[in-house]
């Protein structure tokens, strides 16, 4: 089988709608989302947020979905270098177990649902298995963009100072797609992951940077456990 995720990469990205120079971006207050995800009585609390996430309710905001994603750190589950299930699942789309592909990306989906990686990874399921069905697809397709939307809403990657936001690694390499960029060494600056660019058809920088401090404030939470 011809890898699919080439063609649906073109798909998703088609309707480019945000490059580096825009100005409509706001960093995350950390403690502001997590006030407004912890109260049960606002319609920000995060299990309402997510139940509406997971029945595509289109009146979802992106302020909803920046504490949809930015919130999901606050969970039990979160784990910040994500799911090491994408090559079984690509594995079973090559050997057209397409039904076994789809349920585990579903259960991939459980724990990590905003997840640009996990996300994408069902899109590619979808697309594989019915190409021309698109009710199903468009539904996660939007689901999609809105959360990678959230993340490019909050910097515009030209400084670790104004860097994207992510909570989980491989996202850093969802958003390198996106712009199209050949990147070469990764570096650990600050708090931030910065890339040297090659070359690249949407990002006009020699580097990209990535605010990767809710990763590096896993591990060292990690790293305090151990030695408790």
């Amino acid at each position: 089988m011809k890898n699919p995720v080439w063609a649906l990469l073109f798909l998703l990205f088609f309707s480019f709608s945000q490059g580096q120079d825009s100005v409509h971006f706001y960093k995350v207050n950390r403690d502001s989302v997590k006030a407004a995800i912890s109260d049960p009585a606002k319609p920000t609390y995060y299990s309402k947020l997510l139940k509406r996430l997971n029945e595509f309710d289109t009146t979802l905001t992106p302020t909803d979905y920046r504490l949809l994603y930015y919130g999901y750190v606050f969970d039990n589950g979160y784990s910040a270098y994500g799911s090491t299930e994408k090559g079984k699942i690509y594995k079973l789309l090559d050997d057209k177990k397409y039904l076994a592909a789809l349920n585990l990306s579903d259960s991939v989906l459980k724990s990590m649902p905003v997840s640009l990686s996990a996300n994408l990874v069902k899109l590619v399921v979808l697309y594989t298995m019915s190409p021309d069905e698109r009710s199903e697809y468009n539904k996660w397709k939007w689901r999609y963009h809105c959360l990678r939307d959230a993340v490019l809403s909050t910097g515009n990657g030209l400084t670790c100072e104004t860097a994207f936001k992510t909570i989980f690694v491989p996202d850093e390499y969802d958003l390198i797609r996106y712009f199209e960029i050949e990147e070469t060494t990764q570096y650990l600056v600050g708090d931030c992951d910065m890339f040297d660019i090659k070359s690249a058809k949407y990002f006009d920088a020699k580097n990209i940077y990535f605010d990767t401090s809710e990763t590096l404030k896993q591990l060292d939470d990690m790293f305090k456990k151990k030695d408790k």
